[in-house]
């Protein structure tokens, strides 16, 4: 019976000791689970103000570019908020596009207009959102186009991207160069853009394919003697009875008609007449190509309309499509969250700044009337010299009256001869640790 009460209190024993273990175990678990959590939560703070920051300075620049203010601001915000929580992009990229359109001189009505195509181009293209705002807000000026038609655009630099072998970034380069003398001349962006897709098929593509298109356009407006002579000798007449200018599509075609049955050389010389040594590469890269080849691309051009949002649609069919949004609609939440304390912070960072500026006017005031200072802190310095001086004496006087004696001299003997006594009384000792430690060290 003994055994067995010992053997339940040994088994009590380790299952106390057990549970003290375990209880400890939990203790830190919750304990470091808390301290993650706190420091999650700053984390998070943190990320949800220096994202509200980045957003609300994005649209002050917005509202500095563009002029929009009251109603027209705000819907300018909200669209941002709302289609960072809506599509792959944040709110602030969906901003920064907004300062490009801004720039290229759009009004807050034609950015709400033109969003939705630079949104659909830049989906389908996979770069980044302010670069395609830019091209797109740049070759609609150069084609003085309506804001409204962005979509249409969109759909052209997407289709020419996925049927050329060029990028939208190629195409905004080209646009550079030609579409201010194209949109002057009346022509239209699909012809131009079926002379860009096509020229990219020979790697001629970027600057060399604006510069060579702006070439030949210039010269067929504007010829010289020499080069109007090649046009006679060509039959090519670029202007209607009415003086407007004919599609580039049919000039192109026409001066195709006219390569065929010249000689490589003639069609080399009749190339570097019209279109001058550097653009020449460009003209014969459009001539190489067959009637049939050059009206593919050409239909593709007028049938692109709906492929921009098509192809974003198929691009963004994935688990990267969902987390880009899933990333996009946090940060609106952060925006949402910044929202209701901003008023908050910013009165905190006001009242920190008159702080501020009320200890750098002391410190000026202080550096201005440096003598008087000066002076003051003398007296205070010669005031507390007396305090300290007065309180030495005092302790000096009250330690001869304990002593009994009459003098300074008598109290300094009294003080030397009781040190002297208590240096004899501990000599014997002294003497023992030195031999101790002279007998250690001669062993090491």
């Amino acid at each position: 019976l003994d055994r067995s009460l010992d053997d339940v209190d040994d088994s009590a024993r380790k299952a106390g000791e057990g549970f003290t273990v375990m209880k400890g175990a939990l203790s830190n678990l919750v304990s470091d689970g808390i301290q993650k959590a706190i420091s999650e939560m700053g984390e998070f703070v943190k990320s949800t103000v220096d994202t509200g920051v980045q957003f609300t300075s994005t649209m002050s620049a917005v509202q500095a570019i563009s002029g929009a203010t009251g109603d027209g601001l705000e819907a300018l915000t909200q669209k941002a908020i709302d289609l960072g929580a809506s599509t792959i992009f944040s709110a602030t990229e969906v901003g920064d596009a907004m300062v490009e359109m801004a720039k290229a001189g759009w009004t807050s009505e034609q950015i709400l207009d033109g969003m939705a195509g630079v949104l659909n181009a830049t989906s389908a293209s996979g770069e980044q959102l302010s670069t395609v705002a830019t091209i797109v807000a740049d070759a609609m000026s150069g084609f003085r186009m309506e804001a409204s038609e962005s979509t249409r655009v969109a759909d052209l630099l997407t289709q020419a991207a996925n049927d050329g072998t060029i990028n939208i970034t190629d195409l905004g380069e080209t646009f550079k160069y030609v579409s201010p003398i194209a949109g002057s001349m009346g022509l239209s962006i699909e012809d131009v853009t079926t002379a860009i897709t096509a020229m990219s098929k020979s790697g001629i593509k970027g600057s060399q394919a604006g510069t060579s298109l702006r070439t030949l356009l210039t010269n067929l407006v504007k010829p010289t003697e020499k080069m109007a002579a090649a046009m006679e000798e060509l039959g090519i007449e670029v202007a209607n009875a009415d003086g407007t200018m004919k599609p580039l599509d049919e000039i192109i075609n026409t001066l195709r008609g006219s390569f065929d049955g010249l000689t490589e050389e003639q069609k080399t010389f009749y190339a570097a007449t019209l279109a001058g040594k550097t653009g020449m590469s460009g003209m014969l890269s459009l001539m190489n190509l067959t009637q049939e080849e050059y009206d593919e691309i050409a239909a593709s051009m007028d049938k692109a309309k709906g492929v921009a949002e098509e192809t974003s649609s198929v691009m963004l069919d994935n688990l990267g499509g969902d987390l880009e949004e899933l990333s996009g609609n946090f940060e609106t939440l952060k925006l949402e969250l910044f929202d209701t304390f901003e008023g908050t912070m910013r009165n905190g960072v006001a009242i920190l700044y008159d702080m501020v500026n009320g200890i750098r006017e002391a410190t000026k005031w202080l550096t201005e009337h440096k003598g008087v200072v000066a002076a003051v802190a003398t007296a205070i310095g010669v005031v507390t010299t007396a305090i300290v001086a007065y309180n030495v004496v005092q302790g000096v006087k009250a330690a001869m009256d304990a002593a009994h004696v009459k003098t300074l001299g008598a109290l300094v003997a009294m003080q030397i001869k009781q040190a002297a006594t208590a240096i004899a009384a501990v000599a014997p000792y002294i003497a023992i640790v030195a031999a101790i430690a002279a007998a250690v060290h001669d062993k090491q």
